[in-house]
């Protein structure tokens, strides 16, 4: 063995020594505040080339960053692990364990009332609503009401129903208060479903704002990572943000790629689901999909104008969190088909809800939202409900004596923002408008004892020749009290009083026995003498019998069931809402439990029943024009 062979090796080898072997360093903290954000890093040594990563909690993939900032809203323990790889192959992981501990409480017998409702106002039921790991779900009037539940200074609280996307808000509190009230706006879904060969290229485009997916063939994997074959479901989701307001996700509440807290303006949004016999599926590992959909705006609530080749970040809501959480960039195109003559066009890993949106990163607003009673502030344990309304968001926020703050908003927004609250019976009400500058703002409403009257809702059912005083649930949204719910069958005549400020319009929705549903706006300015409304409800269908369809649910085996059905007209209209068996009840209006349906081809509908521990349920339905039987087919799912 040649000297040089040998001098050759020893320097190898201390080379060796010296530079080491590729190891990857996790740094997070040891634990964490329930809902706090806070950062992991992963730091490579010794590495060669440029290192790709992985991190998993709970063996769930949550970024490919070197660095993510998160937060946790469930107490307990997480296993927090980074894997490490650099061009040579060379691959190390790091694992370590994070406790989320609770918040400090600032009042542990905490009142917190949380309304439901869709955009119209319209109270939503039979809707779970959570607030830090406690489930309570909403009655017959929309609410779902929290007693003797501890006050932190920042609760998530989230609301789900079939039919509609999921909702979540976090509300911060600065200072103890003996209750508040919040309302939950949720977002209705019309989503429009497809069947594809699961191992094929997709490529489809829906009519509504020309909404595109693009995916290659074999790139969808079941829960167990195995690539699907045979037919799996689409249903893709565009939403005009145009027409949001308040259903806004999170309040456009947001978490930077730096882990910064901030506020976003919208610019197009959709949502994207894929199941396999209703089992959810999503994007395998390393495969992309291409989305885009028609833009509905050139320029932004604070004056941004758009053109092509523009850029905006893009955002998925993470329901858990009420955040949208940045992930990757979009772009502005031209298009032939949109009204403004462009489209947003993106690159993603995985479906949910995805939105272009951007967010001013140097000349930012701060705004302090504050509630007086005629001039003077709240007591310490008082507050007030805050809505701040833009052109095209809406953000709720429960509002204590110290007030709360937006931070990290965009200027050059106008604002109209309202407040309410309630003093041993008596409402105030206040309401001003505003718009952002560069910096601090402070935003100051101040309520005045307002009087109100006292109005009456009665429900008649219409038959042929007969009419029936009938009893009913009413939703009334008044625009200074808010929601109130009524049940006129506590009333031996079927007559329920309501408050409102005179000047008012009424948005009231009302449902009588076996889900038949009726909107109707009162202006009250126009109303002399005692509101007494009679909601009118026609189910003489004048000998159209084509027209009258039942209902029927089963199971994977045929087995009938009964369950859970609301149906719309091809204009969203409520048709019905409600179990099946309430069509045979005796205030049900239906004669022998058929429903008039004018077009069911055209309209569309859900179906569910939780049942032990598991879940059924149907997105779709068959309609049977010569039997006039619309028959969902629900599958079961263990929950």
């Amino acid at each position: 063995m040649s000297l040089t062979f040998i001098k050759s090796s020893i320097a190898i080898i201390l080379m060796m020594a010296l530079t080491g072997c590729f190891k990857v360093e996790l740094e997070a903290p040891d634990s964490v505040e329930q809902n706090a954000i806070f950062t992991m890093l992963a730091t490579p040594k010794n590495n060669k080339g440029a290192v790709s990563y992985q991190w998993l909690l709970n063996d769930e993939i949550i970024s490919a960053d070197a660095t993510h900032h998160t937060m946790l809203p469930a107490l307990g323990e997480y296993t927090l692990t980074v894997v490490a790889s650099d061009e040579k192959g060379n691959e190390d992981s790091q694992s370590k364990t994070i406790s989320v501990i609770s918040q400090p409480s600032l009042n542990p017998n905490f009142s917190f009332a949380i309304n439901v409702s869709n955009k119209e106002g319209f109270a939503i039921t039979e809707a779970p609503v959570t607030i830090n790991g406690i489930t309570v779900v909403t009655d017959q009037y929309g609410l779902a009401q929290f007693d003797d539940i501890s006050q932190t200074s920042l609760m998530l609280v989230s609301a789900s129903k079939e039919g509609y996307l999921t909702q979540a808000y976090q509300y911060t509190f600065d200072s103890p208060q003996k209750s508040a009230t919040a309302t939950l706006t949720l977002q209705h879904i019309n989503p429009v479903s497809h069947t594809v060969a699961g191992n094929e290229a997709i490529d489809v485009t829906e009519s509504e704002l020309h909404t595109k997916l693009i995916v290659d063939a074999n790139s969808f994997v079941d829960a167990s990572g195995s690539i699907v074959t045979g037919e799996i479901d689409i249903t893709i989701t565009p939403i005009d943000i145009r027409a949001v307001d308040a259903a806004f996700l999170g309040g456009a509440q947001a978490l930077t790629g730096s882990g910064e807290a901030v506020t976003l303006i919208s610019t197009g949004m959709a949502d994207y689901q894929f199941s396999q016999d209703g089992a959810p599926l999503s994007l395998a590992e390393g495969a992309m999909a291409k989305i885009e959909m028609d833009m509905v705006i050139t320029t932004g609530d604070d004056g941004r104008v758009f053109v092509e080749g523009d850029t905006i970040e893009m955002w998925w809501f993470d329901s858990e969190k009420g955040l949208w959480i940045e992930d990757g960039v979009g772009t502005v195109e031209l298009s032939e088909t949109s009204e403004t003559g462009l489209k947003l066009v993106a690159t993603v890993h995985h479906f949910t809800t995805w939105n272009w949106d951007y967010y001013k990163k140097d000349d930012r607003s701060s705004i302090l939202f504050k509630c007086t009673k005629d001039g003077q502030s709240l007591d310490n344990n008082e507050s007030c409900e805050i809505t701040a309304s833009s052109q095209s968001f809406s953000r709720q926020m429960a509002v204590g004596s110290e007030g709360v703050t937006a931070i990290n908003t965009p200027p050059n927004v106008a604002y109209t923002v309202t407040a309410n609250t309630t003093d041993n019976g008596a409402l105030w009400f206040g309401k001003t408008t505003f718009t952002s500058v560069t910096g601090s703002n402070t935003v100051i409403v101040d309520m005045a004892s307002t009087p109100t009257k006292t109005g009456y809702i009665q429900c008649r059912v219409i038959n042929e020749e007969v009419t029936n005083v009938s009893p009913c649930d009413a939703s009334i949204s008044t625009g200074s009290i808010g929601d109130q719910q009524v049940d006129t069958g506590d009333d031996i005549n079927f007559r329920a009083p309501f408050d409102y400020v005179e000047g008012d319009v009424l948005e009231i929705s009302s449902t009588i026995g076996g889900g038949l549903n009726r909107n109707v706006l009162i202006d009250t300015a126009t109303v002399n003498g005692i509101l007494d409304l009679e909601i009118m409800f026609d189910i003489s269908f004048d000998g159209i019998e084509d027209n009258l369809y039942t209902f029927e649910c089963v199971d994977e085996f045929g087995t009938a069931m009964d369950c859970n059905i609301i149906w719309y007209d091809r204009f969203e209209n409520v048709i019905f809402d409600g179990k099946l068996s309430e069509l045979s009840d005796p205030n049900s209006p239906w004669p022998d439990g058929k429903i008039y349906i004018e077009s069911p081809e055209d309209g569309f509908g859900e179906a569910w029943l939780p049942v032990g521990g598991y879940y059924f349920s149907s997105e779709s339905a068959s309609v049977n024009t010569v039997t006039k039987v619309i028959k969902f087919v629900l599958i079961s799912i263990p929950v």
